[in-house]
């Protein structure tokens, strides 16, 4: 049995209530915080279509190797980096940055499937500009970009 007296451990209504005050002004996050984490997801975002736009527009051989190598580094970084500089993670970022990621990747998914099939039906390789190569890692960049904008700009 326990010897504690269960008087010990019940709050009065006013102390209740200030208690409950208390945390409901406390933030959690902090500015800072939907901050890093709105700067990390767009940061996500631009590494996802960036490297798919390069990939992409480069021809195969040993440059794609290393794109990808730093490709990886890269989001490395960037994770590291959120994790280190953050103290909590500020209400509905983790799902609005799932959401922009899952949305990013069928984008990526498609454009990358897309470019594929051509090929695949013509035998050789489409010649397109640059500048569709661009806009597509735009395309593809820009759920994660809006998702990083709502982050950090969120009120609560």
């Amino acid at each position: 049995r326990d010897t504690m007296n269960d008087q010990d451990q019940l709050m009065t209504s006013e102390q209740a209530r200030a208690t409950l005050e208390q945390a409901q002004r406390t933030a959690l996050a902090t500015p800072h915080d939907r901050k890093v984490h709105g700067w990390a997801t767009a940061g996500f975002g631009t590494l996802v279509g960036g490297y798919v736009g390069l990939y992409q527009f480069l021809p195969a051989g040993g440059l794609r190797s290393f794109v990808t190598v730093a490709y990886v580094a890269l989001l490395i970084a960037l994770a590291g980096w959120q994790t280190k500089a953050i103290r909590s993670w500020p209400r509905h970022s983790k799902v609005t940055g799932y959401v922009g990621l899952a949305v990013t990747l069928v984008l990526a998914g498609i454009g990358t499937m897309g470019l594929n099939l051509l090929e695949s039906r013509t035998g050789t390789r489409l010649e397109i500009s640059a500048l569709w190569y661009a806009v597509a890692a735009i395309v593809i960049a820009a759920p994660m970009l809006v998702a990083g904008w709502v982050i950090g700009h969120r009120r609560a």
